[in-house]
């Protein structure tokens, strides 16, 4: 049976390397005849929160959400805040005791510039993990 499930999943996981798609690619600049990469603006959901461990140590973190938009904004954060939701579920069943949200922010930014403001007003902060929305909407498919 073991090996059956891992021969299914080495399938699996070989169909994801070779599959193509015309959204896997970025964009390219084709019209001023060099290969740039033209950055796509993305939008970034965060949630600040105190944290309590199991070692009974407050901290304060930053999870944050990152997705690239094609002008439906409103759409992009209620996803993001999607991800967001069940990363927090995680951290409460599996790491923490108890948390408990200081603060959302939602802008259309790159998580790390957003992080590196939150930075400045937060000295404590620490950054839990940002979440790359779009790789995971990839593994969905």
């Amino acid at each position: 049976m073991k090996t059956i499930l891992l021969i299914l999943f080495l399938i699996f996981k070989m169909s994801l390397l070779f599959a193509t798609g015309d959204d896997a690619a970025p964009p390219v600049d084709t019209l001023s005849g060099k290969n740039e990469v033209k950055s796509l603006p993305k939008v970034c959901s965060c949630e600040l929160i105190k944290v309590v461990n199991n070692d009974s140590k407050i901290e304060t973190v930053a999870i944050l959400a990152e997705k690239t938009t094609n002008g439906k904004t409103k759409l992009d954060y209620k996803i993001t805040a999607f991800e967001l939701w069940k990363e927090k579920k995680y951290l409460t069943t599996v790491f923490v005791n108890d948390m408990k949200v200081i603060d959302k922010v939602q802008e259309t930014t790159p998580c790390k510039s957003l992080y590196a403001k939150l930075k400045e007003k937060y000295k404590e902060l620490k950054l839990q993990s940002i979440i790359d929305v779009d790789s995971r909407g990839l593994v969905v498919r």
